[in-house]
């Protein structure tokens, strides 16, 4: 299955699940979570919502992987209402979400253009003792700038430069920060 996921051979990873079901036997969380990321990167995500009720029909629940890698996938197709419903249902069945599972649903909140909703999921991580990575305060300071949210794009800088977060010159966020200085030294507030 890993290979030919890999290899982006879907369909053939499709069968590949068929027929070990149709063999009698029962297909791990990390066979699923193959096939879910597969899907995911070709933009096949509404087939992984039939998946997920495959997968608790089979008693095999989907795990924090399945749903971060799915709300990942909803967000890149530009669908984050649905991330948010899935989101929630995963909570909801009590499977919580883990540092890299709340970095998926910020980053692709902020790629769909939602920065205050990311900012309210970074508020959530943080209380929940979890420190994001520096890519998520330079997604949220691109999401801000392109709102013109220009004083929640300066707070989420500040943040950001607190945190030890600053990229470096050698970054590839570096021009992005340098942009973001630019634009706030430009404003008069």
């Amino acid at each position: 299955m890993r290979g030919l996921c890999k290899a982006n051979k879907v369909r053939e990873a499709e069968n590949l699940l068929d027929e070990i079901v149709l063999k009698g036997l029962s297909p791990s969380a990390v066979t699923y979570n193959l096939l879910i990321d597969s899907w995911c990167k070709n933009g096949f995500v509404d087939k992984i919502m039939a998946l997920l009720s495959r997968m608790s029909g089979e008693d095999r629940e989907p795990n924090v992987i399945s749903y971060s890698t799915l709300v990942e996938g909803l967000c890149r197709a530009e669908r984050p209402d649905d991330a948010l419903l899935v989101w929630n249902e995963m909570e909801r069945k009590g499977c919580f979400p883990n540092q890299i599972a709340f970095m998926a649903l910020i980053y692709g909140l902020c790629k769909c253009c939602r920065p205050t909703t990311a900012l309210h999921y970074l508020r959530e991580m943080e209380q929940k003792d979890m420190k994001p990575d520096s890519f998520i305060y330079i997604a949220l300071i691109s999401s801000f700038l392109s709102d013109m949210d220009l004083a929640s794009a300066f707070e989420i800088f500040k943040e950001m430069v607190y945190s030890g977060y600053f990229p470096e010159s050698h970054d590839k966020n570096y021009s992005i920060v340098m942009d973001a200085i630019d634009k706030f030294s430009k404003d008069h507030r």
